[in-house]
């Protein structure tokens, strides 16, 4: 795997044994080094909110996981993951509001391409419930399928919820696998922009490139920040973040709402 920051190297419990899609049926590793405590990133109280922005972070997870069949074995395929994650979740877009285009570069962009919500207005907005998380993320897919790469029905978008619901259900250990993983993709995607050169020349030190290396960098310090939020909750929390989202799962109406 490629070298990390903040958090370690991706080792734990599949130590030596690869990341997930390297070698079917694997869980992503926890990270190795102990978590930093919450307070090491801010004074401030964490808002009540940031369960609902879990949730949209582990969608993306989830839906790139589907759609790459959990293939990540190759440094450019764990950046391209990185690149989608971003491009499909709405607190990660918040978090660099204006650099969608910057960090999506590799891919066609599309009129709208990483900035709207659920309603259609255009514009990234935070969750506050479950179905704002679920429903925010498949606007995104199904506003920028062709800067994707990917097609899909909105009926198959409302059905990755359901895999949200499952991680969420499997614990605390499960969502601190599949955030270190989230954590990895931003920071080879950090290392790919920084690597991307014309042909000629050793590296490419443009404005663009320097913009994407700096979105990733903050991308995988917002992870590192959900690791240490997540770290500290009970397994309770989980709990009934999986049942939340599974209700919105079997909510029929899911997918013609966002449509």
């Amino acid at each position: 795997a490629d070298a990390t920051e903040g958090g370690g190297g991706v080792q734990g419990p599949e130590a030596g044994r690869g990341v997930a899609g390297n070698s079917p049926g694997l869980v992503p590793p926890l990270p190795s080094k102990s978590l930093p405590p919450l307070s090491q990133f801010t004074r401030k109280p964490p808002s009540e909110d940031l369960c609902w922005h879990l949730v949209d972070i582990l969608y993306a997870y989830c839906f790139v996981h589907r759609m790459r069949n959990s293939h990540f074995s190759s440094g450019q395929a764990r950046a391209q993951a990185g690149e989608e994650v971003f491009m499909i979740s709405n607190v990660l877009q918040m978090q660099l509001t204006g650099l969608h285009k910057v960090v999506g570069a590799e891919k066609k962009e599309t009129e709208g391409s990483g900035e709207r919500d659920a309603g259609g207005t255009g514009v990234p907005v935070l969750p506050k419930s479950a179905h704002q998380a679920i429903s925010g993320c498949i606007g995104s897919i199904l506003s920028q399928k062709s800067g994707l790469g990917y097609d899909c029905t909105p009926k198959y978008c409302a059905s990755v919820a359901g895999d949200v619901s499952s991680v969420l259900g499997c614990g605390k250990a499960a969502v601190l696998c599949a955030l270190e993983e989230v954590r990895v993709f931003m920071v080879t995607a950090k290392k790919k922009a920084g690597s991307r050169a014309p042909k000629g020349k050793t590296q490419d030190h443009s404005p663009r490139e320097a913009k994407a290396k700096q979105a990733f960098r903050l991308l995988a310090q917002k992870i590192q920040y959900f690791l240490s939020w997540a770290n500290e909750q009970c397994e309770k929390r989980f709990e009934d973040l999986s049942l939340a989202v599974n209700m919105v799962s079997l909510d029929q109406g899911l997918a013609s709402q966002v449509n």
